[in-house]
């Protein structure tokens, strides 16, 4: 009877051993994977910003450089002032 209860014992501890480690093991797994789908996503989101930078960079270099038609136009007329057109209101009969 002693003995009995000691395998009783025996097999509860294994079983309470084995699902802890088995837990562990889910946990670890899914972890990897949940730390690798984040990886990725985080490199993609940084490949994507410095395209984003670069492309702003361009648009602002293109807005900076004048154009081909504008300096040989330029050249033919004298050059303009920098005025700036005269406010109006919406609505108004001016």
């Amino acid at each position: 009877m002693l003995a009995e209860l000691g395998r009783r014992a025996d097999a509860a501890l294994t079983r309470g051993t084995d699902a802890a480690h088995e837990a562990a093991h889910a946990t670890v797994l899914h972890l990897r994977r949940i730390v690798g789908a984040v990886s990725v996503a985080l490199t993609r989101v940084t490949k994507e910003t410095r395209d984003l930078a670069w492309n702003y960079q361009d648009v602002a270099a293109d807005l900076r450089r004048p154009s081909e038609e504008r300096t040989q136009a330029g050249r033919d007329e004298p050059p303009q002032e920098n005025v700036r057109p005269s406010l109006r209101v919406v609505g108004s009969e001016e």
